[in-house]
């Protein structure tokens, strides 16, 4: 019998999977996948690598195989790139039934969105933002939406912050009460109860769980490890490490866009072979970028968190964090973008004196402690005088090209939508409280 007949999926699934490489189910796939074919609701939590997207996919599309229509199934995603390879994942698995994909994402032209959504898709794959306002803008998809079987939520936790869950709860308003709702995620908090769930979600059903990442544990084919240094003497030692790692593939992690232009701008002028992806940069460019890092035409990416959840990229052996993370979920995102499915990688956490406290809640959250890769200061001491050379023409070039100042603004902008939602908050606190009182 095939490995993946046992889960109940039809012949051509499994000649699917034959194609693919897919040669035996995951244990979140095992677990999930039977109780998706029998129409239940799930939460399928498990780490970064082990099929998420694989588990949810089969069962939509061997139910869509049976009476295809549009729009049988919408996926939302926080992420422009992570929907993009949602989108083709779905292409690739539904081959063999003329299967129509649409991506909405922000970034892309609005023309040639709503031409894909005139072609009906059966699947539409979006980021919240973008699919709202393609639900305003587009007749045929505020019409066909009303036939939407199933609505996912890949990298729920994400999809749950103050700053999306608006516009969740917006396009919930178009779809039908009777579908089926599948979470995905790698890490889970408090929010994945029944309870708030169905508050979330404005629906009254139960949730069936699968867990097999409990304790929040990365994979086991993954060293981790740190390096200690003065924050002073950083970069040498990053740049220092680099050295001992050239031609690897690999993704550099900081936690900001003006981080990030700027250091794969000092690997690009210290002759690494370097690019770049974070929210600063237009939806081509972003793109234009990663097709670059995937195709191996450069072996480096130096990113934000946008590439920290889902992206799938079998070639990445290295994950480096420049920035230590200050959500610790981050970190098990950034580091699963190595040693997936069932390879060996490598993550190194460059720590100074004032990430302590960060590393070492990382390590609780994970139940284990990462191992100390000891520096060799006398190296880093000698290309010093390199680096710093190096950093001062970027810093310069950076100031006289504007995108200094474009940070500025950038950074500026992100602290007043944030205030501007905690100020919203507080008056929907007070407006349910006086809901409260009322009722009393």
């Amino acid at each position: 019998m095939h490995p993946f007949a046992k889960l109940g999926l039809d012949s051509w699934i499994q000649k699917t999977c034959d194609k693919v490489g897919y040669q035996n189910p995951t244990k979140i796939q095992e677990l999930a996948i039977p109780p998706l074919l029998r129409k239940q609701h799930v939460i399928a939590n498990a780490e970064t690598g082990s099929g998420k997207t694989a588990t949810f996919a089969f069962p939509i599309l061997q139910d869509l195989a049976k009476d295809p229509f549009g729009v049988f199934a919408i996926v939302l995603t926080a992420n422009r790139e992570l929907a993009m390879q949602i989108s083709e994942q779905f292409t690739i698995f539904g081959s063999s039934l003329n299967l129509r994909v649409s991506t909405l994402v922000g970034g892309v032209d609005f023309n040639k969105q709503l031409s894909e959504l005139e072609r009906i898709p059966h699947i539409v794959v979006g980021t919240p933002g973008r699919t709202l306002d393609m639900i305003d803008k587009s007749p045929v998809l505020k019409e066909y939406i009303e036939n939407v079987k199933y609505l996912v939520l890949d990298e729920a936790d994400r999809l749950f912050e103050d700053s999306i869950i608006e516009d969740i709860q917006s396009i919930l308003e178009f779809i039908p009460q009777e579908k089926q709702i599948i979470l995905a995620t790698a890490t889970i908090n408090d929010d994945f109860n029944d309870k708030k769930l169905n508050e979330i979600l404005k629906t009254n059903v139960k949730f069936e769980r699968f867990c097999v990442n409990q304790q929040k544990k990365v994979v086991q084919t993954l060293k981790q490890k740190f390096v200690l240094v003065p924050e002073m003497v950083k970069d040498q030692n990053f740049i220092n490490l680099l050295n001992k790692f050239k031609g690897i593939s690999m993704i550099i992690f900081v936690n900001k866009c003006r981080t990030c232009h700027f250091i794969n701008a000092l690997l690009n002028q210290l002759e690494f072979s370097s690019t770049s992806l974070h929210s600063g940069l237009k939806q081509g460019q972003r793109i234009s970028h990663l097709k670059t890092f995937k195709s191996q035409a450069a072996n480096i990416l130096v990113a934000t968190d946008v590439a920290s959840r889902g992206l799938d990229i079998p070639t990445v052996d290295l994950v480096i964090n420049y920035d230590i993370p200050k959500n610790s979920d981050d970190y098990i995102h950034r580091v699963g973008r190595t040693a997936r499915k069932g390879k060996r990688g490598l993550a190194i956490s460059i720590m100074t004196q004032y990430d302590v406290q960060l590393i070492l809640n990382i390590e609780k959250n994970i139940g284990e402690k990462l191992e100390e890769l000891k520096v060799d200061e006398e190296e880093a001491l000698e290309i010093a005088p390199k680096v710093n050379k190096a950093k001062k023409f970027v810093k310069i070039k950076m100031s006289e090209d504007g995108s200094s100042e474009n940070f500025d603004k950038q950074e500026q902008d992100k602290k007043s939508y944030k205030e501007f939602i905690r100020e919203q908050k507080k008056l929907k606190k007070v407006e349910n409280n006086k809901i409260q009182e009322e009722k009393q």
